[in-house]
């Protein structure tokens, strides 16, 4: 898994990309832990997320409950297929889901980059399908 950082003062944007999963999961976790001090507005950018297990929904929970402490936290880009992962699990209604206008913000953020300016996130892939377990799956 890839995990991108973008902090603005009190701000942060982290972009996920590959599988959030037992593997990848602490790796997410040891890299919250430091960001999050001192930081009021946490955006997970998802666009890039394939899969997430039991254990990713775990270290989401986590960094919820520290953000709800602390500030705000939200999930932008979330694919079809994670979000029925949190439909089905019940984190839509525990996650903050960016809106529309939280979108626009995310999309037009300039938190510093070496460029200085434009899109923080132009090599992260927008659209992906993940695949969902078979556990998860609600067939007939």
């Amino acid at each position: 898994m890839k995990i991108e950082q973008r902090k603005n003062g009190s701000k942060l944007i982290m972009a996920l990309q590959g599988r959030l999963d037992t593997t990848t999961a602490p790796e997410l976790e040891a890299a919250l832990k430091p960001a999050l001090d001192g930081v009021t507005s946490l955006i997970l950018d998802l666009a890039g997320l394939e899969y997430i297990s039991s254990a990713g929904l775990r270290v989401l929970l986590s960094a919820q409950k520290v953000m709800n402490r602390q500030g705000e936290m939200k999930v932008a880009h979330a694919n079809e297929a994670i979000m029925e992962i949190f439909e089905v699990t019940g984190f839509s209604d525990i996650l903050t889901i960016a809106g529309e206008a939280d979108l626009v913000e995310l999309e037009s953020a300039d938190l510093g980059m070496v460029t200085g300016a434009g899109d923080p996130f132009q090599d992260v892939p927008r659209v992906r399908e993940a695949p969902i377990d078979d556990d998860l799956r609600q067939d007939g």
